[in-house]
């Protein structure tokens, strides 16, 4: 873009300088004749004029591209936000989800081992017992651990 805009500039100076070289040339009167009527004037200046017309529109064209760009990507960067936002809000609840499961799953894992915990106790009361009476039935007595 800035080759374009150096390229731009160049030839508009070099068209002033051929501008001012030639001024006696480009102010010189001509019969001009626009197909309906004609006119006595500087054939030169006119084209010159009709140039810089031309350049002045053609900048505004540009710039009215630019500010329609400016204006498209302003609404793309704003709905891409929004995609985001939205996108950040589904991972948190799948966080949120997911911290939710993981305590639930926790919560029955430690239901599990007091219940297992439970059971081993229970085995092992009934296995005390069990040599409890064989050891009094033998008439020997075992050591407490």
């Amino acid at each position: 873009m800035k080759i374009l805009l150096w390229l731009l500039a160049i030839g508009l100076v070099l068209l002033l300088m051929f501008a001012i070289a030639n001024w006696s040339l480009l102010t010189a009167t001509a019969s001009l004749n626009f197909l309906f009527f004609t006119v006595e004037g500087p054939l030169g200046a006119i084209l010159l004029g009709a140039t810089l017309v031309l350049v002045a529109l053609a900048a505004v064209y540009v710039l009215s591209l630019r500010t329609t760009m400016l204006m498209e990507m302003r609404r793309h960067t704003k709905e891409l936000e929004a995609q985001r936002a939205l996108a950040d809000s589904a991972e948190s609840s799948r966080f949120t989800e997911l911290r939710m499961r993981i305590d639930a799953l926790e919560a029955k894992l430690l239901e599990a081992l007091a219940e297992t915990t439970n059971s081993v106790s229970a085995y092992m009361g009934e296995v005390d017992e069990k040599l409890d009476r064989l050891s009094t039935a033998n008439g020997r007595t075992l050591p407490n651990a």
